[in-house]
């Protein structure tokens, strides 16, 4: 009479063919699904490389825009050109044009006010003057 734990044991082989399953073939298995895990992660960091480059606002939404586009059977830099043309909002606009529409207009005398709070800052050594002179510099430059 075969214990409990033998039956058990013999039972867990048993496959339905009466072989055990073959663990090369199992490794093999598992290789292939790493292999494709890494390859998908790789293409997705590559993806997000990118975009960070061309300044997306919103990298997830965009790449994901990218991935379907890839799967029409674009490549990346094409993908990546068609979410643009097709969603620019997710892209942010050329330095050029952001900083001419927040650009402050000039002051004629900004450099005789910053001299001058130069000199008082660095006179009196009054809190509300260094103050004073550290914002006039930093909206001058």
């Amino acid at each position: 009479m075969e214990s409990a734990a033998a039956q058990t044991a013999a039972a867990a082989t048993e496959v339905v063919g009466g072989t055990a399953p073959d663990p090369l073939a199992q490794l093999q298995q598992e290789l292939t699904t790493a292999k494709d895990a890494l390859a998908k992660e790789k293409q997705e960091h590559q993806i997000e490389r990118l975009l960070v480059a061309a300044s997306v606002v919103d990298v997830d939404a965009t790449r994901t825009l990218v991935e379907q586009a890839m799967a029409g059977g674009l490549d990346m830099p094409q993908a990546i050109a068609q979410v643009r043309q097709r969603s620019p909002q997710l892209f942010k606009p050329p330095a050029s044009v952001r900083g001419a529409a927040l650009a402050p207009a000039a002051r004629p005398h900004a450099a005789s006010e910053l001299e001058a709070a130069q000199r008082e800052a660095l006179t009196c050594g009054d809190r509300r003057a260094v103050l004073r002179y550290l914002r006039l510099r930093r909206q001058a430059g």
